[in-house]
């Protein structure tokens, strides 16, 4: 199993790439690598813009099939590594537990293994197995991007709200900086770009 930071988004609605952000004096995507390692996985990160995150120095992956949002890059990743398992995080999520990251591996099972705080599923905090590839790789061909929609059609194992609660009480593994309001109410008025 290989860890991947998906950092290919269009970032339309925050002034600078989300994995970027400093949070208390640290990239995002700088704590999730160091996370990934103390964790014995390998990081990797998705992104169609090499030049912005050259400086992690881990392994970088181009789209390999039309850029379409998240599912491209967990499909062009397991084309490129040849992994039989991908734990996938998003590049704005600044708060990820390893103890919420240990439960989702520890306890994958089928195609995907998925949280589901509040039971709602958060596709991109999850393990995937290669062969869910395959079912991206059709939606992607018919269009569909949407991940939800997409774990509908894998045998997926949703994690309760109860079971996450017990491991990360406030879902903090699950917050994410999508913009500076998002930011804002994570930090407070500190800045951060």
């Amino acid at each position: 199993m290989i860890a991947l930071v998906l950092a290919g988004g269009e970032n339309t609605r925050y002034p600078l790439p989300k994995g970027l952000i400093e949070v208390r004096g640290q990239r995002i995507i700088e704590r999730q690598i160091e996370l990934f390692r103390s964790l014995g996985l390998s990081p990797y990160i998705s992104t169609n813009s090499p030049r912005l995150y050259d400086f992690t120095g881990v392994p970088l992956i181009a789209d390999s099939v039309e850029s379409s949002g998240p599912m491209s890059g967990i499909v062009s990743a397991f084309d490129a590594t040849g992994a039989d398992e991908l734990m996938v995080t998003a590049c704005d999520m600044p708060f990820i537990r390893a103890e919420m990251i240990e439960y989702i591996i520890k306890h994958r099972k089928g195609e995907a293994t998925v949280p589901a705080p509040s039971g709602v599923p958060e596709p991109l905090l999850a393990v995937y197995a290669r062969s869910a590839s395959e079912t991206m790789r059709r939606c992607l061909m018919e269009g569909r991007a949407s991940m939800r929609d997409m774990l509908r059609l894998l045998d997926a194992k949703l994690i309760s709200d109860r079971e996450i609660r017990e491991i990360d009480p406030g879902c903090e593994s699950f917050v994410n900086i999508n913009t500076p309001g998002d930011y804002q109410r994570a930090f407070g008025n500190t800045g951060g770009f």
